[in-house]
């Protein structure tokens, strides 16, 4: 019977959508970590640019291309043998005799 009574009284709990504990969390551990690599900001308030690597992309593109050539290779080497398999079965079909049910 007395079930669904409170026994507490409800509670309001404010969330700002201003304030993230987790986004200060993490904004916390990457200076910590950005000051013990060395890196630090200059007085703007912004960290100095990367360097962009231009060598790790060209290694990483040279690599998508092999992998994309081979697979392309492959897939050829696969239809050719399928084809050729199909083209062996219908020859095998050809050469069978049909046999008749009512001689």
């Amino acid at each position: 019977m007395f079930r669904n009574v409170r026994t507490e009284p409800r509670r309001f709990e404010l969330r700002s959508r201003h304030y993230d504990p987790k986004q200060k969390e993490l904004e916390e551990r990457r200076r910590k970590i950005e000051e013990e690599m060395g890196v630090h900001a200059e007085e703007g308030g912004q960290a100095p640019p990367k360097r962009i690597d231009l060598k790790g992309k060209r290694a990483r593109r040279n690599s998508y291309t092999k992998s994309s050539r081979s697979s392309f290779y492959r897939l050829l080497i696969i239809l050719a043998i399928l084809i050729f398999l199909a083209y062996r079965g219908l020859k095998w079909l050809e050469l069978l005799e049909p046999t008749n049910p009512f001689r």
